[in-house]
């Protein structure tokens, strides 16, 4: 089914990454399952841990949520570091409460 689309990127954005031939990038937001497993259902942990697997072979670039899982990443699975991206969840400075007098700019604008 993929096949067709061996010219695009193909996004995990949690991690799952099935077979396909073109540049693949996956999101980790945790091990939870290696770190946690008593917390999981023995058989949900274990295939959850294969696919974890599956998808670090098959990612040719992650992003995390975290530097924390970056460092995790790299140095449990031994995954260069420099194919890890951290991506904050939250959002930068630039984002915060502005009172009527800074929008107006903005809202005047009709274009």
């Amino acid at each position: 089914m993929l096949s067709r689309y061996s010219d695009y990127i193909y996004h995990g954005p949690n991690f799952f990454l099935p077979e396909h031939k073109a540049k693949k990038i996956s999101t980790f937001h945790d091990l939870s399952p290696f770190k946690y497993p008593d917390y999981f259902e023995p058989k949900r942990c274990r295939y959850t841990q294969q696919e974890i697997l599956k998808g670090l072979e098959r990612s040719d670039f992650i992003i995390t949520v975290s530097d924390y899982i970056k460092k995790e990443l790299s140095e449990h699975f031994d995954f260069p570091s420099e194919k890890i991206k951290t991506t904050h969840l939250a959002a930068s400075d630039n984002f915060y409460p502005r009172d009527e007098l800074q929008t107006l700019p903005v809202l005047k604008n009709t274009n």
